[in-house]
């Protein structure tokens, strides 16, 4: 996964929000998982769930306090998704959003923060 620019390339940049559009979507919804899940095992999972499909995951918040269980520690993260070949639908990007959900729930006790 590298940084690359957004301008000359489709990107479809998500968070994973109950409600996202692609390229500039809504304020991310941040989950939740033990506090002593790592960062590197939750990129794997995203990772694997997004596939080819991922060039880029960054936490863009990371919170353990006040409104979060304790043992957890809420984290939010934001996907840069791209098809090197085309623009990816809004369809295309919910449903890859949706499968890391899926993986990150399953695998890592990840909870969707209400």
């Amino acid at each position: 996964m590298g940084i690359r620019p957004c301008a000359s390339l489709a990107c479809s940049c998500a968070t994973l929000s109950s409600s996202l559009r692609s390229a500039g979507g809504a304020s991310g919804r941040s989950f939740t998982v033990p506090e002593s899940i790592a960062f590197r095992l939750i990129s794997e999972r995203v990772s694997v769930a997004a596939a080819s499909l991922l060039q880029e995951l960054r936490v863009f918040d990371l919170y353990q306090g006040k409104g979060v269980e304790t043992g957890r520690k809420s984290v939010a993260l934001g996907l840069i998704l791209q098809d090197l070949s085309r623009t990816l639908t809004d369809e295309e990007a919910d449903r890859v959003v949706d499968a890391v959900r899926a993986d990150l729930r399953s695998n890592l006790d990840a909870r969707i923060r209400e």
